[in-house]
């Protein structure tokens, strides 16, 4: 950072105004939302904790194409 940056913004050096730490945004599957449904990539996200806890989703899931 410059000099002429730090003057720009007021000598403000709160961290938030030069660097980006938001996290990422969550990928959206638009279908799974008009269709309805849990996207099949979130439930395969989840699968090793169920699995960890003796839970298969296809229990209470079905697949739709």
């Amino acid at each position: 950072m410059t000099k002429q940056e730090l003057a720009e913004n007021d000598y403000n050096c709160n961290i938030r105004r030069y660097a980006d730490n938001a996290p990422p945004p969550e990928p959206q599957d638009v279908k799974a939302h008009l269709l309805g449904g849990i996207p099949k990539v979130e439930i395969e996200a989840k699968r090793p904790l169920l699995e960890a806890h003796g839970f298969a989703p296809t229990r209470i899931l079905v697949e739709h194409c």
